[in-house]
């Protein structure tokens, strides 16, 4: 672990006791466009968004003992100071422009550190055992799995969508998510936010044009620019608004995440599925994001 379980033991109290139980978009304009084409990949989607968010005020988090008597919390203890993001190191996404910038780091004063993975299922394990603090682009299946299998995790956002015809023709849409754990959402809302924000900006760029960031991504992804480009023409990077009013997450998600987890029950892996999965799906990050 790399983070003392003292640590996570209190993300997990403070979490609880706040929580109360419970556990692509419109067309830029023209100069955007002309700004695009004379501009870096980073240059256009480091776009500010405030103050760099970070963690939440700690100074003011409180828990109390068993005979009431408040004690503080730690802010040396609770402050984030690196991120650990897993993802396919080997899939050419526009993220990975802002990931070789580095705008998340830049955009959230934080060292973010991006752990490959082979597997959407490793990344489930990763984020519950608090190896990784968010998977950037976990298939829906292995967080279905994950979630039917009682692990806490939470889905803040879609990374990516193979609307590619043979795919949506054979079994409909391959959706890959955005996914933290609730208790790391809890206590760092603003990153999570913040996260999704670097995002947002990035998809906007490429959408608008994505000749200026090819090449980083071909180069970030170990793949040739024909490949990588071939590669991107398979998946639509869906905006915040084409996620939330598309019914990517106020729908779809829902509908194929309930296939998924009634598939595995009926296989006998999981137990009975659950009657909603408003409890796995947040999206308030999402609609925070400008």
């Amino acid at each position: 672990m790399r983070r003392p379980l003292a640590v996570l033991t209190m993300l997990g109290l403070v979490a609880a006791a706040c929580s109360g139980g419970g556990p692509i978009g419109p067309a830029a304009d023209t100069g955007a466009a002309e700004a695009v084409e004379t501009q870096s990949p980073s240059e256009s989607i480091a776009d500010p968004v405030g103050e760099a968010p970070g963690g939440p005020s700690v100074d003011a988090m409180v828990a109390e003992d068993e005979e009431g008597a408040p004690f503080a919390v730690l802010a040396d203890e609770m402050m984030l100071d690196e991120l650990y993001v897993g993802y396919f190191a080997e899939w050419p996404t526009p993220h990975q422009a802002s990931q070789a910038a580095p705008t998340y780091d830049e955009v959230l004063d934080l060292m973010v550190n991006w752990i490959p993975f082979a597997s959407g299922d490793d990344m489930g394990r990763a984020l519950e055992a608090g190896d990784i603090d968010i998977a950037y682009s976990q298939g829906l299946a292995s967080f279905a799995a994950s979630v039917a299998s009682g692990a806490g995790l939470l889905l803040v956002g879609v990374a990516a969508i193979n609307a590619g015809a043979e795919q949506a023709a054979a079994a409909g849409p391959v959706l890959g998510v955005i996914s933290t754990t609730g208790v790391f959402a809890a206590v760092y809302p603003d990153t999570v936010t913040g996260f999704l924000q670097v995002n947002e900006n990035t998809y906007r760029a490429y959408n608008l044009s994505r000749e200026p960031f090819i090449d980083t991504i071909a180069a970030a992804a170990g793949t040739d620019r024909d490949a990588t480009a071939a590669l991107l023409d398979a998946f639509t990077f869906p905006e915040r608004d084409a996620q939330l009013s598309g019914g990517w997450l106020t729908g779809t998600v829902q509908q194929v995440l309930s296939e998924q987890i009634d598939s595995l029950a009926a296989a006998g892996e999981v137990g009975p599925a659950p009657e909603s999965y408003d409890a796995f799906i947040d999206t308030s990050f999402l609609e925070s994001v400008s």
